[in-house]
C-alpha cells in the first residue's frame, strides 16, 4: 500500500499547494514551540517540564546563533544533525517526544554559546 499512499499524498500536494504550505509551516510552528494537544494530554508538570526550559534556552540560543554567526561553518555536524531533523519533522511530524531530545542539544550549544561569548566579555 505504500506506494498508493505516496501517490496519494503528491497528488494532493500537486492539487492544494497552498494548502501543503500551511501544513508545513504549522508543522514548523509546532516544531519550535512546544504547545499543542499532545503536551495537554500529560499532567502539569509535564507541561512545565517541556515548555519552561524551552523558555529560558530558546532566546539564549538565539543570542548564542546572532553571536556566533561568524564562525557556524566550525560546527558542521551540528547544523547538518539539527537540518535532517528538522527536514524529518517536516514530512512526518513525529510526536514531541521525538522531536524534543533531537532539538535540545542545538539549543543547549547555542545558549552555551552565548554565555561563553558574555563570561569572555565580563573577564576583559
Amino acid at each position: 500500500m505504500e506506494p498508493v499512499y505516496y501517490r496519494e499524498a503528491f497528488r494532493w500536494i500537486v492539487s492544494h499547494p497552498l494548502d501543503w504550505l500551511g501544513l508545513e509551516m504549522r508543522k514548523v510552528f509546532y516544531l519550535v514551540v512546544p504547545v499543542g494537544p499532545s503536551y495537554t494530554l500529560h499532567s502539569r508538570l509535564y507541561v512545565i517540564g517541556s515548555v519552561v526550559p524551552y523558555l529560558l534556552a530558546v532566546p539564549l540560543a538565539l543570542m548564542g546563533i546572532w553571536a556566533a554567526r561568524v564562525r557556524l561553518g566550525r560546527t558542521p555536524g551540528m547544523w547538518l544533525l539539527t537540518a535532517a531533523s528538522v527536514l524529518i519533522c517536516l514530512v512526518f511530524f513525529p510526536q514531541e517526544r521525538f522531536r524534543l531530545p533531537i532539538i535540545d542539544p542545538t539549543l543547549i550549544i547555542c545558549a552555551a554559546a552565548w554565555i561563553a561569548r558574555t563570561d569572555r566579555e565580563f573577564r576583559a
